[in-house]
């Protein structure tokens, strides 16, 4: 699904969301903890998780045939994006950030490296991707904001959307991004921008803009998109029985 559609329709879920647990009467919902910090690792509360699987607001991803041993909860204001990590049948949970809008998950085929890419929401006062990088089969974690080009107008519904990623394995790596422009009509609606990198996305240079790419190409490279799946349950009971 293109990232555009899919901005759209996770604004749409996460609106839906919101007003359902408005309505609700059970246990207050679980909010955003102040000080927590992006890629810095948190307890796991029960509570928390079951709160976002009755919400349906926790999500696993499919690369090929296998699921990636992760999950993260897109409750958007509310608990957040939170990223919950299973390595040798322990599970850990990152922070990613409290308003943003899950973009997409890269990952190389043996989840050696694997990216998570979010976008500040329409409330931010300045937009700005947020990446959090995990490399070694999901011992390391670093997070970084990566700024949207200059002239980008939130009051002009001018959104930034991630349309590829892709890093070949001397560290070489581009970012294609698309603003949406809700004043203009078809063709016009997108402004094409690229991100290079030359140490993995963990530093990325100044946007500049481009042509549309041709439809159906890719970013050449070790990273392939994941699939957003519902959360596997042998995940999801393996997370709880830990959770506390």
């Amino acid at each position: 699904m293109p990232a555009i559609l899919r901005y759209s329709r996770v604004l749409s879920g996460l609106l839906a969301a919101m007003l359902s647990a408005n309505l609700a009467t059970a246990a207050p919902a679980p909010k955003w903890d102040p000080r927590w910090q992006c890629g810095k690792e948190i307890n796991i509360k029960k509570h928390h998780i079951q709160t976002m699987q009755r919400n349906k607001l926790i999500f696993g991803y499919q690369l090929n045939n296998g699921t990636l041993p992760l999950l993260l909860t897109q409750d958007y204001n509310g608990l957040g994006m939170v990223l919950y990590v299973q390595l040798k049948n322990r599970w850990r949970a990152y922070p990613i950030a409290r308003d943003n809008i899950p973009m997409r998950i890269y990952s190389t085929a043996a989840h050696f490296r694997i990216s998570l890419f979010s976008m500040s929401g329409i409330q931010a006062k300045d937009q700005h991707f947020t990446v959090l990088n995990i490399k070694n089969q999901l011992r390391h974690f670093e997070c970084l904001t990566v700024p949207t080009p200059k002239g980008l107008n939130n009051k002009n519904m001018e959104y930034l959307t991630l349309q590829d990623f892709n890093v070949r394995a001397n560290g070489a790596g581009q970012m294609l991004a698309a603003a949406y422009d809700l004043r203009k009509a078809g063709s016009g609606q997108l402004k094409w921008y690229r991100y290079n990198t030359n140490d993995w996305g963990y530093k990325w240079q100044t946007p500049g803009p481009i042509a549309k790419p041709k439809q159906g190409t890719r970013l050449p490279g070790l990273f392939y998109p994941a699939k957003e799946i519902a959360p596997p349950k042998h995940l999801m009971a393996s997370l709880l029985k830990q959770a506390r």
